[in-house]
């Protein structure tokens, strides 16, 4: 992180690394603002002198809630280089810990940070478009969104470096089912995986039509079932090869998904509702390999922006200047917990109550 310093080493009373770890350690604690950061350093002082946090000059004396929003804002204006790093840093992980042959499974998907808006100066909250590992729950990259997702999506993932020495597949909306990001994702040797949804109404009738056929040889088939609060939700799943025609829009694609859900009450045994939704893919599998990967996409809700909201509070930061430095650490901590195994609210509650758990559990050296 060395690149991100770009202080005066005359005027500066705290090293970059220090400020750093010391950031981590508070936010792991999970404060929803620079304030409650500031006050949870102070009430844990004889701690984190215990651990060796001092200034340049050796005395025990920790960053002011002023020096802490000077560290932000410099991180904030120096966002494209600590979301590069972080980036590199993610794929050497997952370069270290996949399987041989193991196919990553990442999506994208786009959070308002909703404590960004300021209504009196018209401005509108934040919308941070993240890249995410599902398997691992390892955040690779996140871009601010200015209009367009699609178009987001396609400069974040042209921005990362070093995937095409693994198999990987992405999995997105609809909204994100356009040439030039299947082109990308292809480039790059990666395999896709979209929904089709009204936006994609031409697709959408192609697979319909696909399925009306019958069921050849080579197609798939897999039933499912599941019970949640006093329903019975029945599932069908089934494949169709892609029409040739779609190469134009969609280079490479294979295969159509089906799913066919059907929700019972146990009760009674009325049928609540029954629902029917396609999907595309680039990729030859068997039907319940499709739809674990096409349902674990939103993996990146349930594990990463809904972790972000209840545990870190982060709609409720009020922090606009340098909200996306702190979803960058946000999701670098989030990561951290998930690749060692942790349950996240229970170790921030550790940390809270412990600095010398947040030292241990981000593996710092004294």
């Amino acid at each position: 992180m060395k690149v991100l310093d770009k202080r005066d080493e005359k005027r500066c009373q705290y090293s970059f690394e220090m400020l750093f770890k010391l950031v981590l350690m508070a936010i792991s604690a999970k404060p929803e603002n620079i304030l409650a950061m500031s006050q949870w350093i102070e009430d844990n002082a004889s701690d984190l002198f215990a651990l060796g946090f001092k200034n340049q000059r050796g005395e025990e004396r920790l960053p002011s809630q002023a020096t802490l929003y000077r560290f932000f804002w410099a991180l904030e204006e120096r966002i494209d280089d600590l979301e590069h790093q972080l980036s590199r840093w993610a794929i050497g992980v997952l370069e270290s810990i996949r399987l041989p042959g193991e196919i990553i499974r990442m999506g994208v998907d786009g959070k308002q940070v909703r404590g960004s808006k300021r209504v009196p100066q018209g401005e509108k909250a934040y919308c941070l478009l993240s890249c995410f590992v599902h398997e691992i729950g390892l955040s690779l990259k996140q871009c601010v969104v200015t209009g367009d997702e699609a178009k987001a999506a396609l400069k974040l993932l042209s921005s990362l470096t070093g995937l095409e020495s693994m198999p990987w597949l992405f999995t997105g909306d609809a909204a994100f089912a356009e040439r030039p990001l299947v082109e990308t994702v292809l480039d790059k040797g990666g395999m896709y995986l979209f929904d089709l949804k009204d936006n994609l109404s031409d697709v959408k009738a192609n697979a319909q039509w696909a399925f009306s056929l019958p069921r050849c040889e080579q197609d798939s088939f897999f039933e499912d079932s599941e019970v949640r609060s006093g329903e019975l939700w029945l599932r069908e799943i089934e494949t169709r090869p892609a029409s040739p025609e779609l190469s134009n829009d969609f280079p490479a694609a294979t295969q159509f998904i089906r799913c066919i859900r059907t929700v019972i009450s146990k009760a009674t045994g009325e049928i609540r509702f029954t629902e029917t939704e396609y999907a595309l893919t680039s990729t030859f599998a068997s039907a319940d390999k499709l739809y674990t990967w096409w349902r674990g996409h939103w993996q990146i809700e349930n594990c990463s922006h809904h972790k972000r909201d209840t545990i870190w509070r982060e709609d409720a930061c009020r922090t606009r200047k340098a909200s996306h430095a702190f979803a960058a650490l946000r999701n670098l901590l989030l990561s951290l917990f998930h690749l060692n195994g942790f349950q996240v609210l229970r170790h921030a509650r550790k940390c809270n109550a412990q600095p010398i758990r947040a030292f241990e559990l981000l593996g710092f050296d004294s």
